[in-house]
């Protein structure tokens, strides 16, 4: 029998199986390890929790961590529901995720990304090792 995961539990699993390779990095005094940039696009869920994974506390020192999201916060949708039916108000719902990325040590772009290439190194402004997207629900303002 499969064994089935749910999408953000899927996402986190792959997440930190491309992640945790890259983190790993022969300890040596005379060396400095080459630094690691990670780019998570959008303020999704499971990116809230990749977030949390990857505090400065917890990540090496030669990670780099940044957030890319056109909005300041993201609805957790479990309890759009009880918003919907008055049980919550729309910020006791929302996860401000500027505040949650200055807590992780984690760079936060507020903007949207407009195309990726791997191909166009003229173009590139970000050089990343991981990214992934990840936009969760979006509202209309």
């Amino acid at each position: 029998m499969a064994m089935q995961y749910s999408k953000g539990c899927f996402i986190m699993r792959l997440l930190l199986s491309l992640i945790l390779p890259l983190l790993a990095y022969p300890a040596t005094a005379m060396m400095t390890p080459p630094t690691k940039k990670i780019v998570l696009i959008g303020g999704g869920h499971a990116h809230v929790q990749v977030i949390k994974a990857l505090n400065v506390n917890t990540r090496p020192s030669n990670v780099e961590v940044t957030l890319i999201d056109l909005q300041s916060a993201a609805s957790y949708s479990g309890m759009v529901p009880g918003c919907v039916s008055k049980l919550y108000t729309l910020p006791q719902v929302q996860i401000q995720i500027g505040p949650l990325a200055e807590w992780a040590g984690i760079e936060f772009v507020q903007g949207k990304v407009v195309g990726m290439s791997l191909e166009d190194k003229e173009k590139k402004t970000v050089q990343v090792e991981v990214s992934d997207k990840n936009g969760g629900i979006t509202t209309k303002e």
